[in-house]
């Protein structure tokens, strides 16, 4: 049972047994740690007395948002008189998608959908991220891959002009 001011509560703490580091469970904005000292090895006698539960308790530190428009371009080989260039089908906007990966632009942290008005938004925890597109068909764009920083409580606005590469 936890409590926070005056919002009682509970939290299942659960240790998948897979290691001995730290497992973690969140309760509102607070991050709860804890790890079962000594772990177990196969042949090792543990008395009940000898284990330790190390718990720490940390306020989770406020997220970023990173967001942004999407400028899909062209969509026909050639415009006819009373095309409007600015109406993109939704599922134009359906097959793209922003990519967050961390620092070094190797892992993925983030697919982030495109709404069918181009617009795109993400909190994400304070760090280093590169963004991407996933470059459906022969997509590009010179606005990416860039590297962010997002910081606790601020807003990256990053606008991406992608070109379909259609003629």
């Amino acid at each position: 049972e936890v409590e926070s001011g005056d919002s009682p509560g509970s939290v299942k703490l659960t240790q998948s047994g897979l290691g001995d580091g730290y497992s973690s469970a969140a309760y509102g904005d607070y991050t709860i740690s804890f790890k079962v000292f000594p772990y177990p090895k196969l042949g090792q006698e543990i008395s009940p007395e000898e284990y330790r539960l190390w718990l720490t308790v940390k306020k989770a530190q406020p997220k970023g948002l990173l967001q942004g428009h999407v400028t899909i371009a062209p969509i026909h080989p050639v415009q006819q008189p009373g095309d409007d260039p600015n109406d993109v089908p939704p599922e134009v906007y359906d097959a793209r998608k922003v990519m967050v990966y961390d620092q070094f632009g190797q892992k993925l942290i983030s697919l982030i959908d495109i709404g069918h008005d181009g617009n795109y938004r993400q909190e994400l925890s304070p760090g280093v991220y590169v963004i991407d597109i996933n470059h459906a068909g022969i997509d590009r764009s010179s606005d990416v891959p860039r590297t962010i920083q997002i910081l606790p409580g601020e807003t990256v606005q990053l606008n991406i002009d992608i070109d379909t590469g259609i003629r």
